[in-house]
């Protein structure tokens, strides 16, 4: 259907391009549709062409149209059918707008805008393409790999609707004040898109009536901004009376604070006198426009929590699956049996992304309440019920309990299941997914060559120390520009090494594979290319040291979102590495501090039982049977059962072995040994319990390259005695 689909849009727009005239024929620009992430222009008031599958020369009335095989030369003059708009903020209060093909997906559109806007690939993460509802201002999200034109063609063309390029993902209120250093001009685009939102009442800026004073303060902050930008450009003194004898007062407030004749003139006058107090305490000498554009994006996420609050509106559906025998001029009984409004609400919460679902009639409290992280795989499916298509969003949480919840809408749908996806990716796991169907191709591209995504050179230096190895190097994505990769190494293995970094030549993907860009060279299978590039490079390192899905984040991205760096037990100092050592020392209990529960098996000499040391720490008990020993042989036992403990403690590394945490002396000698709280691996697979936790296929691979490093360390050891039963899966004593 879609090949049908595409070959008649081909045939319309060889169509639309038969007649000239001036309507819809000025596209126009300041450089090509090529420019790179340096681009530091400013669009403002124009409608651009920009797409990946289309080339404008500057000026011209033709258009490159590339459909697959040919390129066509259509005329541009005449309106295109199925071309869409792509909605810019800029720092006027006018709508500017990019035309797009309708083959362009959301991923392509998203790249060509942050290339043309000089974003960078870091912040690129953060960025979306969102449906605006004029009518209820609301955004919905368009999922990377559609295509806007098949979701929203037909609506916009009624004005209901409008497509934004904008940033869904804010940083942390105290990231703001470092975001010209990370990347300034999403700083630039930040602002404009808090200010369009302030001006047009949107709902991720809508400020309360009781919070009159403070939406009129915050527009005297747009005005001193505006000010401080136009003496800058115009490299002139500040005059304030000047500037707003050109500007009405309209450009910096939201409709209902706008006021009209003699009290418009009282408002107008009270607010420069407002202006004039910020300009005194803020002077241009020690606050530039960025230290302004940062200091405005903190008053608006301050007031506006909805910023870091994504809402949706779901059902639970009570489904009668049960068959009927149809009876003529009866209708067909409903499969619906019950339906029930349910509110979404993912926001971030004690530094976590946290999902909420609640019932609209408060009957029930919540039925689903826990971190994104918690969740562990997504599925989309459309289903129809009583003659109406449904979204089902099928969540499988780490804790066994799945949740199905039921969208009327496919916008809705795909906007919550991207903001999990999302979240997940940008906070827990960059290079994994919870939904395969919303993954944008570049991290594909990331996990084909095991490349690492946006981290800072500290992270990459830690992670070479630890490896203790010169002969090892990363690979990562550039964090400024797009297309290219990073080689970084450590000439050699001491802490005051600085990080060596080679930038590879820019990557282009063509029909046949990728090659370098304008060096003529023959397309190749992607990883063979970059080791073929690292090569000619000449480094002294020759082995890439991979990235590890699953236990591997962004340090930057969660740093920038969640305003805390990533936990890593690797990066305590010193002293508080010595005292949680310490703390887990093995220590004597008393028997009052263990509680046995089941019994897992008997030997001869001792008993096996699972329990629980100090009412919270799963344990193994392993206890001699004192009375089953004859006298004769109890000072044997005995001295067998002390010699395993010795051996126990001299295990330096519990990576592999299940931790020896204590022993109890009366009144029966009792080994304490680290549980899990779900039992051992084979147990634990051939549960039928749903309650518990869902394994990915990742947890099952990594579960057998554990077993296999356990057997590896075990032949370097002295104790040859331990068994497989005594290995210790890391997996599952934390679940």
């Amino acid at each position: 259907m879609q090949t049908v689909m595409d070959t008649v849009m081909k045939i319309l727009y060889k169509r639309s391009g038969s007649t000239t005239g001036s309507a819809g024929g000025d596209y126009r620009r300041s450089t090509s549709a090529g420019s790179d992430g340096d681009s530091s222009g400013v669009l403002s008031g124009t409608t651009i062409n920009m797409s990946n599958s289309s080339t404008i020369t500057n000026g011209s009335c033709n258009r490159l149209i590339n459909t697959g095989d040919t390129v066509e030369i259509i005329n541009s003059a005449a309106p295109i059918l199925g071309e869409v708009k792509v909605q810019i903020y800029n720092d006027t209060i006018d709508d500017s707008s990019v035309s797009f093909s309708c083959y362009d997906t959301c991923e392509d559109i998203c790249l060509s805008l942050a290339k043309r806007l000089g974003i960078t690939p870091t912040m690129l993460n953060c960025f979306g393409l969102g449906i605006l509802d004029v009518t209820l201002k609301k955004h919905y999200w368009i999922a990377p790999k559609q295509k806007p034109s098949d979701i929203c063609y037909n609506m916009m063309q009624t004005q209901e609707y409008k497509v934004f390029f904008r940033m869904r993902f804010f940083p942390e209120q105290s990231k703001c004040r470092q975001l010209d250093e990370v990347d300034p001009r999403c700083l630039e685009y930040l602002t404009w898109q808090v200010k369009w939102d302030f001006l047009h009442s949107i709902s991720s800026c809508n400020w309360e009536e009781s919070k009159t004073d403070e939406a009129r303060g915050f527009s005297c902050m747009l005005i001193l901004l505006a000010l401080r930008l136009h003496s800058e450009k115009e490299n002139c003194t500040e005059n304030l009376k000047n500037y707003m004898k050109k500007r009405d007062l309209d450009n910096f407030l939201p409709v209902p604070l706008r006021k009209k004749l003699v009290e418009g003139k009282v408002l107008k006058n009270n607010m420069l006198k407002k202006v004039e107090e910020l300009q005194r305490t803020h002077p241009v000498e020690h606050c530039d426009s960025y230290y302004i554009m940062k200091w405005c994006l903190q008053v608006a996420m301050k007031q506006n929590k909805s910023y870091k609050t994504e809402t949706f509106v779901a059902y639970d559906l009570d489904i009668d699956n049960e068959e009927f025998e149809p009876i003529d001029g009866d209708e067909p009984p409903s499969q619906i049996a019950e339906k029930q409004e349910l509110m979404i609400t993912i926001r971030i919460d004690k530094s976590k992304p946290t999902l909420t679902v609640m019932e609209m009639n408060e009957r029930r409290m919540h039925t689903i309440d826990c971190y994104v992280e918690n969740v562990s795989k997504l599925e989309i499916c459309p289903t129809d019920l009583d003659g109406v298509t449904w979204w089902r969003v099928h969540i499988f949480r780490q804790d066994g309990h799945p949740e199905m919840l039921y969208f009327d809408d496919s916008k809705e749908a795909y906007s919550f299941a991207t903001c999990v996806e999302c979240y997940n990716r940008l906070t827990v796991d960059y290079y994994d997914t919870v939904c395969t169907e919303l993954v944008p191709s570049l991290f594909n591209e990331l996990n084909t060559l095991r490349a690492h995504g946006p981290v800072r050179d500290e992270f990459v230096k830690k992670k070479l120390l630890k490896k203790n190895s010169k002969d090892l190097y990363i690979l990562r994505l550039n964090l400024k520009y797009y297309d290219q990769y990073d080689v970084l190494y450590l000439p050699s293995i001491t802490i005051n090494t600085k990080l060596k970094k080679v930038t590879l030549p820019k990557i282009v993907r063509v029909e046949d594979g990728y090659t370098v860009d304008g060096s003529g060279r023959q397309p190749q299978d992607i990883k063979f290319l970059m080791n073929d590039l690292v090569r000619e490079a000449n480094l002294f390192p020759s082995t890439c040291l991979r990235i590890k899905p699953q236990s591997e984040g962004c340090d930057l991205l969660h740093s920038f979102i969640l305003g805390k760096e990533p936990v890593d037990v690797h990066d305590e100092d010193e002293e508080k590495r010595e005292k949680r050592k310490i703390e887990n020392q093995p220590k004597v209990y008393n028997r009052n501090d263990l509680k046995l529960q089941s019994m897992l098996g008997q030997g001869h000499f001792t008993e096996v039982y699972r329990g629980l040391l100090l009412e919270q720490h799963h344990v193994i008990i392993k206890k001699m049977r004192v009375k089953d020993i004859e006298d004769g042989d109890f000072r044997l036992v005995q001295e067998a059962f002390s010699e395993g403990i010795d051996k126990l403690v001299a295990l330096a590394d519990y990576q592999y072995f299940v931790a020896y945490m204590g022993m109890s002396m009366t009144p029966d000698v009792c080994m304490i040994l680290k549980g899990t709280s779900h039992g051992s691996l084979q147990q634990f697979l051939q549960s039928r319990d749903p309650t518990l936790p869902m394994l990915s296929l990742h947890h099952l691979l990594d579960a057998n390259i554990q077993v296999a490093s356990a057997l590896v360390y075990m032949v370097n050891i002295p104790y040859k005695y331990f068994f497989l039963r005594e290995l210790y899966f890391r997996y599952f004593c934390g679940l």
